[in-house]
């Protein structure tokens, strides 16, 4: 334990210091130069449109969107000494400004990194086409006043001259650009319905690939429209699409895996919702923390003013009322839980599916994240797991830096921050409300335990873990990938995010992922020149730092836990001498339980002429889920069962016992093994609690004819192996577990078969703690190994053969403890 902790500890220091070191070097937005925050682009935008418009807007309402611009961080990444850098910005502040009340006036100023405003556009609804105004002037009704210095100047003819309107475009372009102004040249002039569009361009000799361009629009003297745009040449623009945004095979089997998993996603969610195996109590506490934490992104990172911004996004036709503000509220709320009930239906669907295949498969793993759902947040063993996954977040953080910095891969990048940021309410907030990525969710929540639950070999699982995880985790890594460095990214983060998840559990992991979005997020605020978005990366920093010592906190003062979940991992940092103690008591208490329910099992096999007859069950914890039983029928005819009840320890056992009690019940009444079955599956459809079910094999044996007839509930397939070794078959029929539906679904799923057994015959019923006993290696007993011990097994007493099956599952083992229930049943028809 020392070195683990030796090994954490170092871990998280390189990766956090790695990236203090690379992310000023690497990170793409180093190169935004960025020098506002919210507070001073609102300020400019109005000292802007005030000089550019004469208009009092310091009471207009302000909207603000930040968005890249990736071709010219591109062209600025391949041109670093450019002389029109100061013309180009990989960032673009959209500020909006709207006339109080109505809001039917509005101003769009662009602004650069620098602050300086690089484009603008007047909104005046109630300001008609030169079409209109020509009409109506002519009638005689309507003047309209225009001029560069107000929308609303002293009146003018309507359908000004184009000469009227050329002379109002230049003087706005030397309004905008300055002494720059007189380096373009027009280009063209067009006029359109709107008005009068001019184009004025500058070309530099010494840069082929890029020239300048102005856009206006003019209607009247009134300037609609003009913004400064950089042009890039066509042989710049295919290497740009080439390197930047390329259709690859990455791409396509990125796709592929995501269809795919979300198509097993939907099928393993439903079949778990049939088969009573979601959680609904955990399942909605996580939708609803998903959810509020995408409002709150979308309030604090001003995501849904963005989306307001662009007039894009979800609408809703309100065809019911005119009033406007009443429609803004509305088409508000939908942009802000839209799209945050999508994101959290999402996780939420892969974590109910992926619980109900943990709890059967690694129900460690999940205990944590599980018991997190249920508020205990106040224990040492969730606060112990969220503390290991804020350790190991620095490793995972530096993957994409590190991959950069070796300059294998030329021109990948690490993803960078969303621009939105850095105008937000709140950048602070912003960084630290960074959502769970579908990522690790997918790969760590869902598919892992879906592998484990269907392939038994740990080294597959891993593998085809990493094959997911690489494309899952490495497309969304990088911001100008190749395919190759987008799998190496993947892999990596893959075979951390791996060690994290077997060594710990998923809260890990997860809490790892948060903490490697937060912390580049913060850095990238303190690369920033502005002094507010410096303090807001401290800020975002510090709240990291304060939940890390909470966590420790709690890990070590933190209340001990007592339910099945928590116990599956030992708490982190629990006092020596108190788990000594509790261990002591629970050792007791159970030695009482476990020789209570060994006394529930038969003293000793029923004696039937001809027939030998063996059994044991052994249970891995101090009580099990596991039974064996015999039952006298009428007709002289004798029953046999095992069954294995989901989970394991005292749960388990106690509906084990509530099993044993339907069985010996209905077997009063019924003596069909299919009848039996059906009525004890509808009194634990009944009763059990949704998670819990019961695999059955119950076959009914007449001795006078020696036939057997079975039904198999879920259960192993039984094994019958005829004398000398003739024949090896699988009984295996048809049939749900008890408990998992009700009425004729279940009924029309169990179908009994009857054999006919010869002298010398064997037949063995177990449970899956044979094969499924894993030993150090990761390797499973195996059906293949049982059904090899059962064609050795010619001149043995059925006491020899289940001694030979136990004494090989134990050699197989080796020095690992059993991880389930061990049950074996063995018949043997005499010879003669």
């Amino acid at each position: 334990m020392h070195r683990d902790r030796i090994f954490i500890l170092l871990l998280a220091s390189a990766g956090y210091a790695a990236l203090a070191l690379l992310a000023p070097y690497f990170d793409p937005s180093a190169a935004w130069d960025y020098r506002l925050d919210r507070t001073q682009a609102i300020a400019r935008a109005r000292q802007a449109a005030a000089r550019f418009y004469a208009l009092d807007v310091s009471g207009w309402e302000p909207k603000l969107k930040a968005e890249r611009r990736n071709i010219t961080a591109y062209y600025l990444s391949r041109h670093p000494q450019s002389s029109e850098a100061a013309s180009l910005s990989p960032i673009r502040t959209l500020v909006l400004l709207a006339e109080p009340g109505t809001g039917q006036r509005q101003i769009r100023v662009e602004l650069n990194a620098a602050g300086q405003p690089t484009g603008y556009t007047y909104s005046d609804p109630s300001m008609p086409l030169p079409e209109a105004v020509e009409a109506r002037a002519q009638e005689g009704r309507a003047s309209i006043g225009v001029g560069l210095g107000s929308p609303a100047a002293a009146p003018a003819k309507p359908g000004a001259p184009i000469e009227t309107s050329r002379q109002a475009a230049e003087a706005a372009l030397a309004r905008l650009l300055g002494n720059e102004a007189r380096r373009f040249t027009l280009a063209s002039e067009l006029k359109q319905k709107e008005g009068v569009r001019f184009i004025w361009e500058k070309a530099t000799p010494a840069e082929p690939d890029l020239k300048l361009r102005v856009e206006s629009l003019v209607q009247d003297q009134t300037i609609r429209e003009i913004s400064l745009r950089p042009i890039f040449a066509p042989r710049f623009l295919e290497q740009y699409n080439t390197h930047y945004s390329p259709v690859t095979l990455l791409d396509a089997l990125s796709f592929l895996l995501v269809a795919l998993t979300t198509l097993a996603t939907l099928i393993f969610f439903s079949l778990s919702v049939m088969q009573r195996r979601i959680n609904y109590r955990t399942a909605l506490a996580l939708f609803g923390a998903l959810l509020l934490l995408g409002v709150a992104l979308r309030i604090f990172g001003s995501q849904v003013e963005a989306v307001e911004l662009d007039g894009e996004g979800f609408r809703v036709n309100l065809a019911f009322t005119t009033d406007e503000r009443l429609v803004r509220q509305i088409n508000f709320l939908a942009q802000l839980l839209v799209p945050s009930s999508l994101y959290a239906l999402g996780l939420t669907l892969l974590w109910g599916a992926g619980l109900a295949l943990a709890r059967s498969a690694n129900p460690a793993r999940a205990a944590s994240f599980f018991a997190l759902l249920r508020g205990r947040m106040t224990s040492r063993f969730v606060a112990g797991r969220i503390l290991i996954g804020l350790l190991f977040g620095g490793a995972l953080a530096a993957v994409p830096y590190i991959v950069t910095a070796s300059a294998l891969f030329p021109g990948v990048q690490p993803e960078p921050i969303p621009a939105q940021h850095l105008v937000s309410s709140a950048p602070a907030l912003a960084a630290l409300l960074r959502p769970l990525g579908y990522g690790l969710f997918a790969v760590f929540g869902f598919l892992v335990p879906l592998f484990r639950v269907y392939i038994r070999r740990p080294l597959i699982v891993r593998a085809l873990g990493l094959l997911f995880g690489a494309f899952w985790l490495g497309d969304g890594a990088m911001y100008q990938p190749g395919a190759l460095a987008a799998l190496v990214v993947g892999s990596m983060l893959f075979i951390i995010a791996d060690y994290v998840y077997w060594n710990y559990d998923f809260l890990a992991v997860i809490v790892a992922g948060l903490a490697a979005d937060i912390v580049p997020a913060a850095a990238a605020l303190l690369i920033q020149p502005a002094a507010a978005l410096n303090a807001s990366g401290w800020r975002a920093l510090m709240g990291l730092g304060t939940l890390f010592f909470i966590a420790l906190l709690v890990s070590r003062l933190g209340r001990d836990t007592r339910s099945e979940d928590e116990m599956a991992v030992a708490p982190l940092g629990a006092d020596a001498v108190l788990q000594k103690a509790e261990r002591e008591r629970l050792v007791a208490e159970f030695s009482v339980a476990r020789r209570a329910q060994q006394h529930m099992l038969p003293d000793r096999p029923p004696a039937i002429p001809g027939y030998a007859i063996s059994a044991v069950c052994r249970p891995a914890r101090e009580v099990g889920g596991d039974l064996y039983d015999f039952l006298v029928l009428p007709n002289e005819r004798i029953g046999f069962v095992v069954a294995d009840v989901s989970g394991k320890g005292v749960p388990a056992a106690l509906y084990m016992t509530l099993t044993k009690g339907l069985l010996a019940s209905v077997a009063e009444r019924e003596s069909d093994p299919g009848a039996i079955l059906r009525q004890v599956n509808r009194h634990l459809h009944e009763v059990c609690r949704r998670k819990v079910f019961v695999t059955m094999v119950m076959g009914v044996l007449d001795p006078a004819t020696r036939t057997v007839t079975y039904a198999r509930a879920g259960h192993n397939p039984s094994i019958w192996r005829r004398r000398d070794g003739e024949m090896l078959r699988l009984l295996s029929a048809p049939g749900l577990g008890l408990g998992l539906a009700g009425g004729k679904l279940f009924d029309r799923s169990l179908q009994p078969e009857t054999i006919r057994l010869g002298l010398g015959d064997i037949l063995l019923f177990y449970s899956d703690g044979i094969t499924e006993a894993m030993n150090a290696k990761g390797e499973e007993f195996g059906i293949e190994r049982l059904m090899d011990a059962a064609r050795r097994a010619d001149g043995l007493s059925a006491d020899a053969i289940r001694d030979m099956i136990l004494s090989e599952v134990s050699e197989f083992l080796g020095d690992t403890l059993p991880q389930d229930d061990i049950t074996l049943v063995v018949i043997r028809v005499a010879d003669r």
